[in-house]
């Protein structure tokens, strides 16, 4: 994972994890610069002592966000749009139901 965030809010405490996939490219174990790859998702994983919702504002980027995370880990989807005529970014980040994702539909063997 490529590093974790963490915060707190009242009681409630927060930790994000981050994700990273890395290719080892030269076999030595060690992530070096150019292996990390490109990910498909935006998700996080994320843990709260207890469930909260956090509305603030960041200057830098200009965005409104709003969190709403469940007790324990779980899976955390951010939303993310710009609306007309606005210069401010509004973001959510709630979390969800742990889900499997599968890329394409398995090849039958009979069509190779």
């Amino acid at each position: 994972m490529a590093g974790s965030l963490k915060g707190s809010i009242g009681d409630a405490q927060a930790r994000f994890l981050g994700w990273s996939v890395w290719q080892d490219a030269n076999t030595n174990g060690v992530r070096k610069g150019g292996e990390t790859l490109e990910l498909m998702t935006h998700d996080r994983v994320a843990y709260a002592t207890q469930p909260f919702t956090a509305i603030f504002r960041t200057i830098t980027p200009d965005m409104q966000q709003t969190w709403q995370l469940a007790v324990g880990w779980s899976r955390t989807e951010p939303y993310v749009y710009l609306p007309r005529g606005s210069k401010t970014y509004v973001r959510s980040l709630e979390s969800a139901e742990l889900q499997r994702y599968t890329l394409h539909v398995d090849t039958p063997m009979t069509s190779q």
